[in-house]
């Protein structure tokens, strides 16, 4: 299937796969599952789960040993993100990786890894700072947008914990400014917000982990269906992810990362590398 481009369909075809976009994807997988789903697992895990990252955020070196041969079938590709106690819930894995100069030293146990028993290697979800807990995750990716030009912002009622971070960014040569809002207040994000286009003038992208990733599915909720959400704790996304994402969608223009997911999810278009990110 690598050698025909089947293995990995919706990958550019200089990078070993078919060209074909993600429907064609999907279309193939579903033909594939009608005969064996695990084969079919497999399947979605080297194209998307396993090496999407590393398309996306991968340096060339990394791409050229890892993400073309898993594309062409020539390796075999791992997702590590399942834990015993965790689940598959990003925010509350437990394995940390700790950075010893030139390598990380990874400490913790994963489950039901698919291709996890054949893999030539394997993506692995870890922890770099573990006293920042769940909001460590979307820290970590507003720095490394800050570093990389963007401005973050930063909507929290605990003013303390706001300012740190915005310390934390600029201490590391990025651009940030901290708003306190209580963000399960529609009234009080729809204040913020407003005063935010007032004085950047735009949002590019916005970081969440509510467990979402499509722009559409969630501005065309009933919201009948907020207090199902919030009974799932997810009240503190619903009303700054409505906002930012209605003005998104009136720009036709902007980025979703949903740290909840394994990749970073775009909306439409690109986002420019001096763009606004909201964390």
């Amino acid at each position: 299937m690598g050698s025909l481009g089947y293995l990995c369909p919706d990958y550019p075809e200089e990078f070993g796969g078919g060209g074909l976009g993600k429907i064609a994807e999907c279309i193939m997988v579903e033909e594939v599952a009608k005969v064996c789903s695990g084969i079919a697992s497999g399947i979605l895990t080297q194209s998307g789960l396993a090496t999407r990252i590393i398309a996306m955020h991968g340096n060339e070196k990394q791409k050229e040993e890892y993400l073309i041969p898993a594309v062409k079938g020539e390796k075999i590709a791992s997702f590590g993100l399942t834990e015993s106690e965790a689940g598959s819930d990003a925010a509350n894995i437990q394995t940390t990786a700790v950075n010893k100069g030139d390598q990380y030293i990874l400490n913790g146990g994963k489950i039901y890894i698919t291709n996890g028993q054949y893999c030539d290697y394997a993506v692995v979800a870890a922890v770099t700072d573990k006293s920042q807990g769940a909001r460590g995750i979307g820290k970590g990716i507003s720095a490394r947008l800050a570093q990389q030009g963007a401005t973050v912002v930063i909507l929290d009622i605990l003013d303390e914990e706001g300012k740190k971070t915005v310390s934390e960014i600029e201490g590391a040569k990025g651009k940030a400014k901290f708003y306190h809002c209580d963000v399960t207040k529609k009234e009080q994000v729809d204040r913020d917000i407003a005063v935010i286009l007032k004085d950047f003038g735009q949002i590019d992208i916005l970081v969440n982990n509510a467990g979402y990733d499509k722009m559409e599915l969630f501005l065309k909720l009933d919201p009948s269906w907020w207090d199902k959400l919030i009974a799932l704790n997810y009240k503190h996304f619903i009303y700054t992810n409505y906002a930012v994402l209605s003005h998104m969608r009136d720009r036709n223009y902007g980025r979703i990362i949903n740290i909840a997911s394994d990749e970073a999810n775009y909306i439409t278009g690109q986002t420019l590398s001096g763009g606004l990110n909201m964390l």
